[in-house]
């Protein structure tokens, strides 16, 4: 399980189910995450190219949030890259109750 502070928990915690499920045919290391990433400002040019180059399929840039899917097994090192904040988990929302 990845111990890498720049992962939500929620993100961690599926890494570590997507670990412990198996991987033994690679299937884990494929497997596409969507995931927002969050930099530690607007991103440029280059880190879109760089992360792009990395396997990253963006989808969305706006501002300091990239929207994408990243292959399972680079999460750690995309989220170890000094522009990269916070990696977290994307997933539907939903209206509150009440």
């Amino acid at each position: 399980m990845s111990n890498s502070p720049k992962l939500d928990p929620l993100l961690r915690q599926m890494l570590g189910r997507l670990t412990a499920g198996g991987g033994r045919d690679g299937s884990v290391g494929a497997r596409m995450v969507s995931v927002f990433l969050r930099g530690s400002g607007a991103f440029t040019t280059e880190q879109v190219d760089d992360l792009a180059t990395s396997g990253v399929r963006i989808h969305t840039v706006a501002g300091d949030v990239i929207g994408a899917e990243v292959p399972a097994a680079a999460l750690e090192e995309i989220a170890n890259r000094i522009y990269v904040t916070e990696v977290a988990l994307s997933g539907p929302l939903f209206p509150e109750c009440g």
